[in-house]
């Protein structure tokens, strides 16, 4: 027959951690927006919450997210992913992209074209 002492060892010894988990509190929706997606944001206790996220349109998410921000077809508002035949530049760019923070200039440039290429280097070289 087992003991509960048995038992409480079993557990114990089973369980993820032995240690408490110190949590850090977020300080910006951006940080929560990183770790968890777009509709997240820091609540006034240091806890990142989801907002409902719900949208009509690309515009609706754009407004209460920032740039970056797309409605799926689920209606909920989401960070937008990037085909693989784009890129980013500078590559430590990340989404979702705050207007008030961030200047955004979009080309679009066939690298399979010589005078394409040329093109790109020159608006890299400009920004």
């Amino acid at each position: 027959m087992y003991t509960f002492s048995s038992l409480l060892a079993v557990v114990g010894l089973t369980s993820c951690t032995l240690s408490r988990l110190e949590p850090s509190p977020c300080t910006s929706d951006a940080s929560c927006q990183s770790a968890f997606g777009v509709a997240y944001r820091c609540r006034d206790d240091g806890f990142c919450a989801a907002d409902s996220g719900e949208c009509a349109t690309n515009a609706d998410c754009a407004i209460g997210y920032g740039q970056g921000a797309v409605c799926s077809d689920a209606g909920i508002c989401q960070g937008a992913t990037l085909l693989e035949t784009c890129s980013l530049w500078p590559d430590t760019l990340s989404f979702p992209i705050l207007p008030e923070e961030t200047l955004l200039v979009g080309t679009i440039f066939d690298h399979s074209l010589d005078t394409h290429v040329a093109r790109f280097q020159s608006a890299q070289l400009a920004l």
